[in-house]
């Protein structure tokens, strides 16, 4: 391969895809398809198939593994932009970890870490720092050693992705058939970044897109939430690309209800004919770490190589060269270094210092930042409440007036149609049922009412509950006049002391249940 060639490529659980550069123009391209299995929740499960594939891949497309670039799937990863007190270079490494020790869900020794500095202060530090998974990093640098492939930077997926956008500012969502990527950027540092695994097997295109666009609503909500001073600016776009690119040429409403402007995301370097940039966008990000296009401006401000030390080829040592040459002028060192001992215990005991000041520092902040995710954690669920709450009144009044139609019916109904000689003792009306009780003279009475009910076409089933007859006796009114009622007062109001006369009556109760026909 010639000085000015040089190769990316990206493995996900469906597919290998090759990008071939020749200077700053895509000169080839090609995507193999994995058979199901290979590679499980990010990580490759059967090295030595995978990079059997991978080689004849590479020989048939006359590439050599020598100058690549190679992408890795954030799924597991985790990005903090951190800030540290101004520290020396030599515990700066120590004071980072400690502060990801303090942030991070997962333990240190299961990740990969790398970082970088932002922006310094005389006081601050501001430094972009990103943990990847072990067993997924082994896995795939396993393989590409089997296949004779040597790369020589290694990046994340998302951030590759970052780097095509011709904005600081701005939303990148790609939909690939495993996995989708989702980056907030803000004013060239990547915010906010969520990376999820998708069912490629028995999923359709439209059903990883309605995932991947709830999650993108949530993703939004979640940093405008958590940065209430600065939310996610109106005018930063959203860039879609992969299966989300085509799909918002057939459905231009696609994401509408974001209030984002929604674009495809455009690669910025000159191919061949046929090339179909969409599908290559994370291997084309990895190809803009090695190059610089003269008329565009770079606006992500991390760039970072993720390959880990122990796979970086080590430097040829000196001292086997030079053993003899080195052994003398180790003799002749001697005496000076031994001077210099009580000078470095010294200078040990200032930076141990140093370093216990900041580490008291870090450990104010990440209990700050706890306090913070408590605070930001009971937000989101008091927001979740309101919106069911929300949701369950809007029900509510859409239900409205179809239930007042059906009750205000049923009642006017059950009072037309009801005889003269029956009358109600209860009435209870609910959206699906009417409850009738009373009394009657007769039981063709009840039964003309209940007919007459039925036959409104209102009620889908109607229950006699009851119908009882009912005998009682009742004291037989008095008919003596105001008259004779003063005289008895004035003979002295003798008590009486004869029997009241009983008289019997007979009616008949009901009980009518109606279900409402809706």
């Amino acid at each position: 391969m010639r000085n000015n060639r040089f190769v990316t490529l990206y493995i996900d659980a469906t597919s290998i895809k090759l990008l071939v550069m020749k200077g700053k123009t895509v000169s080839a391209w090609a995507v193999l398809s994995l058979e199901p299995g290979l590679m499980k929740d990010g990580v490759i499960t059967d090295t030595d198939k995978l990079a059997s594939e991978l080689k004849e891949f590479l020989r048939f497309h006359h590439v050599e593994g020598k100058k690549t670039i190679v992408g890795l799937s954030g799924t597991h990863c985790f990005y903090r932009v951190m800030t540290l007190p101004v520290l020396k270079a030599d515990i700066l490494n120590e004071a980072v970890q400690r502060e990801a020790e303090g942030l991070l869900p997962v333990a240190l020794d299961e990740l990969y870490t790398s970082w970088q500095i932002l922006s310094r202060s005389k006081t601050e530090l501001t430094i972009f720092f990103v943990a990847y998974p072990r067993n997924a990093t082994d896995a795939l640098l396993t393989t590409l050693q089997k296949a004779e492939t040597k790369p020589h930077s290694m990046d994340l997926a998302p951030l590759a992705l970052a780097r095509v956008t011709d904005r600081d500012t701005a939303v990148i969502m790609d939909v690939r058939p495993s996995e989708a990527d989702i980056v907030i950027m803000v004013k060239g540092v990547p915010e906010l970044i969520r990376s999820l695994p998708l069912p490629a097997e028995n999923a359709s295109p439209e059903d990883r897109l309605a995932i991947v666009r709830d999650e993108l609503q949530r993703t939004i909500k979640f940093y405008n939430s958590s940065k209430v001073d600065s939310p996610l600016a109106e005018d930063a776009p959203i860039y879609v690309t992969g299966e989300a690119s085509s799909y918002l040429e057939t459905h231009p409403s696609f994401l509408e209800d974001t209030g984002h402007q929604v674009l495809p995301l455009k690669s910025p370097l000159p191919s061949l004919d046929g090339f179909n940039d969409t599908h290559y966008m994370v291997n084309i990000g990895l190809a803009l770490k090695s190059i610089r296009l003269s008329k565009r401006q770079e606006f992500l401000a991390t760039n970072l190589n993720i390959i880990p030390a122990v796979y970086l080829p080590k430097p040829k040592s000196l001292a086997k060269m030079f053993i003899i040459p080195v052994l003398l002028l180790g003799i002749g060192l001697s005496y000076m270094m031994l001077k210099q001992v009580q000078d470095t215990a010294a200078e040990n005991a200032l930076i141990e210092s140093q370093l216990n000041a900041a580490s008291k520092t870090l450990e104010k902040r990440q209990a700050e930042r706890r306090k913070l995710r408590e605070e930001i954690s009971k937000l989101e669920k008091e927001v979740s409440l309101l919106e069911k709450t929300k949701k369950k009144v809007s029900a509510a009044e859409k239900a409205f007036p179809v239930r007042h139609e059906v009750i205000n019916g049923n009642l006017a109904v059950a009072m037309e149609s009801r005889p003269e000689q029956v009358s109600n003792t209860l009435i209870s009306c609910s959206l699906d049922l009417l409850k009738l009780e009373g009394t009657s003279p007769t039981e063709a009475e009840i039964l003309l009412y209940a007919d007459t009910l039925q036959r409104s076409n209102r009620f889908s089933d109607l229950i006699i509950d009851v119908i009882e007859r009912i005998v009682e006796q009742v004291p037989e009114e008095e008919t003596g006049d105001e008259e004779e009622s003063g005289g008895e007062e004035e003979s002295g109001g003798e008590e009486e002391t004869g029997g009241e006369e009983e008289t019997t009556i007979e009616y008949m109760e009901f009980k009518l249940i109606l279900e409402s026909r809706r």
